[in-house]
């Protein structure tokens, strides 16, 4: 398809293959540390390798698998699929904050709070806290820090009401 993005997945895999293949990346030296030639008939004559053919290949599977998992593991705790919405849950204060994001995503992807009056939402979410952003929407609940390796700054979930008082955009927000 013209136009589209190829998936992640396919980029790292690219990469890891080239990584693998490049010889820079496994370099063989001398005994003064500098890097041989090893085109040349000189290198194969009196140099012996100091891997095996069969070594590196190995290696370089291993690092391939290896670099695969820690892809994985890191894209499943950024992007871990959501949780339903649960008010005992969301208004329990020892509740973790990557929780309330979870079911926050719940509510924004499948569109349950869209059509709600400002009263309806308040009994299922509690009043919003007094807060100086966005203040371009109408309800504003704080989150938590935002998802990532590194979360400088925070998600919230943001409502606009329309002229009849009722929800016509419920969307996650970052500060």
């Amino acid at each position: 398809m013209m136009g589209e993005k190829p998936p992640l997945i396919y980029i790292f895999w690219s990469c890891a293959w080239f990584v693998a293949k490049s010889e820079r990346f496994w370099p063989v030296l001398d005994l003064t540390g500098k890097r041989v030639n090893q085109d040349s008939a000189q290198f194969h004559r009196k140099m012996p390798s100091r891997y095996t053919n069969r070594m590196r290949k190995i290696l370089r599977v291993v690092f391939a698998l290896t670099a695969v998992s820690l892809f994985a593991v890191g894209s499943w705790f950024v992007f871990r699929p959501g949780r339903r919405f649960d008010p005992s849950l969301w208004g329990n204060s020892q509740t973790p904050a990557s929780v309330r994001l979870r079911m926050a995503d719940d509510l924004v992807d499948n569109k349950k709070l869209v059509g709600l009056t400002r009263q309806e939402v308040v009994a299922r979410l509690g009043e919003p806290p007094k807060t100086e952003y966005f203040k371009e929407f109408d309800l504003v609940y704080y989150l938590g820090p935002e998802r990532g390796f590194m979360s400088i700054d925070s998600e919230w979930l943001v409502l606009k009401l329309g002229p009849d008082g009722r929800v016509v955009k419920a969307t996650i927000a970052r500060d």
